[in-house]
């Protein structure tokens, strides 16, 4: 091992080994103190062979699947795999066995590898597409196998003293549940990876699949806490108090401005579309 390695293991675990009674030696800090060993040597060997048992198990379980899937090809379509998905693929698969959505997405491009028939689909490119998806991305993309689109909204305040302002945008709501801002990340990044296209100029022809945005606690607390209303209800008791007139001279405004400032704000549903791009097709037919 190189000297400089071996002094930073050893100083890292004598770190953490001064932790051992406190709660910093535990959960992900315990994580990372056991893996850090298992790759610069291990204080008990019975340990360290517990944790790559662990390991191989989850290996032997990607193997299992490409395999299940691989004897579902007729034997006159399997192919030798082009080395320059199969390397790169079993590469980065090792990484990604903890979590289920993803390890099954190379699952998927190995054993596609093999079969001759998706030559003209399967691309280079879905390794590392496959790479910087999380699986709640991989959740989100799945959905398009039953629905070739899907229906998202904006929130927006509309308000005659300015134009439309959002407050949220690409908001999706799943039966998975209900992190709003993880879905919405999950669709950025799926956009950012050219799988899908965010339609904001389209909609789909049945409404009812937009009825979920405006039957919600996210959206009825967005009502609720929407803070130009609450400006507006200020004004609405100054002039209550103080009389119109007077309430136009000590906030030196004219009538136009008052009434605009009056005027209730609503909170609007933009709606639009999600669909798959032709590299997204293609990575459904392959990975999923």
């Amino acid at each position: 091992m190189d000297p400089t390695l071996l002094t930073m293991a050893t100083a890292f675990g004598t770190s953490l080994a001064t932790n051992t009674g406190s709660q910093l030696f535990s959960g992900p800090m315990q994580t990372l103190n056991d893996w850090w060993y298992v790759k610069y040597g291990h204080k008990s060997s019975e340990e360290r062979a517990l944790l790559v048992a662990a390991q191989e198990q989850k290996v032997n379980l990607l193997k299992s699947e490409i395999f299940e899937k691989v004897t579902d090809i007729p034997d006159e379509h399997l192919q030798e795999p082009p080395i320059s998905i199969l390397g790169p693929a079993i590469e980065a698969s090792r990484f990604y066995i903890d979590e289920e959505e993803i390890r099954k997405m190379f699952a998927n491009l190995i054993s596609s590898s093999l079969d001759q028939r998706k030559n003209e689909t399967i691309h280079h490119s879905f390794v590392e597409i496959i790479k910087q998806m999380s699986p709640n991305d991989a959740d989100i993309f799945a959905l398009f196998s039953q629905q070739k689109a899907l229906p998202f909204v904006d929130y927006k305040i509309t308000h005659d003293s300015f134009e439309n302002k959002v407050i949220n945008s690409e908001l999706f709501f799943m039966e998975l549940g209900n992190n709003y801002n993880m879905h919405s990340i999950s669709i950025i990044n799926l956009e950012r990876l050219g799988l899908i296209k965010i339609n904001n100029d389209k909609w789909l022809i049945d409404e009812t699949e937009y009825d979920k945005f405006s039957n919600n606690n996210f959206y009825l607390n967005l009502k609720e806490n929407n803070s130009f209303e609450a400006i507006r209800k200020d004004y609405a008791k100054y002039v209550d108090f103080s009389g119109r007139e007077e309430a136009k001279k000590n906030l030196k405004l004219d009538d136009d401005q008052l009434n605009k400032n009056l005027k209730k704000s609503q909170i609007a549903i933009s709606k639009g579309v999600l669909t798959t791009t032709p590299l997204g097709s293609a990575f459904l037919k392959i990975c999923f």
